[in-house]
């Protein structure tokens, strides 16, 4: 499914490189995005953000694919390091769709 996995700083993660687009037009998504959930439709992503935020992720959010596949992001960031920095300790979810942890989707 195009994840690929990688070793940063001693932490093994996958990280997957997909076209995808925030719904908000004026929200600029960061290269590195923490997914901690995958679903076919909208409106479970969505939830989950809301989710996400209520439990204090102010960055969480829904995300689509160019495949229409959606991830619900709990955090996004400039820098590679950053996201695995923040997946290896946050949060405590369970992944669905996913593999048992977050992927990292690289926005392009």
């Amino acid at each position: 499914d195009g994840r690929q996995r990688r070793v940063v700083n001693g932490d093994t993660i996958f990280v997957a490189t997909e076209r995808v687009r925030p719904e908000a037009k004026d929200v600029k998504l960061p290269e590195y995005n923490v997914a901690v959930a995958k679903y076919r439709m909208g409106t479970n992503a969505r939830a989950g953000a809301e989710d996400l935020r209520a439990a204090g992720y102010a960055g969480a959010m829904a995300v689509c694919s160019a495949e229409d596949s959606w991830y619900t992001i709990a955090g996004g960031f400039p820098t590679l390091d950053e996201a695995v920095a923040f997946r290896r300790d946050n949060p405590r979810h369970r992944y669905i769709g996913l593999p048992a942890s977050p992927v990292i989707v690289r926005a392009y």
